[in-house]
């Protein structure tokens, strides 16, 4: 699977409004594998910034890995609490 090449303003427009919707229902939001030209995008938008610099992956290894580990941590969390 190959990254997005290009992201419009539009598209910008439905990230931004699902990070939204994330961050209201206390979820993250990942992304995995954008190409430099998206990156780039999002870094000029701030969008990057919004969606953290840690929650943006180079592959999807990585994006589920961190996942999962936050998963876990909040496991452990609400068992010992």
């Amino acid at each position: 699977m190959s990254p997005v090449s290009y992201i419009d303003t539009s598209a910008l427009q439905i990230l931004k409004d699902i990070r939204q919707n994330f961050e209201t229902r206390g979820n993250d939001l990942y992304l995995c594998n954008p190409s430099q030209t998206v990156m780039h995008r999002l870094v000029l938008d701030g969008l990057a910034n919004k969606i953290g610099h840690g929650n943006i992956f180079i592959s999807i290894h990585g994006t589920l890995r961190e996942a999962i580990c936050r998963l876990i941590q909040m496991l452990i969390f609400l068992i010992l609490s």
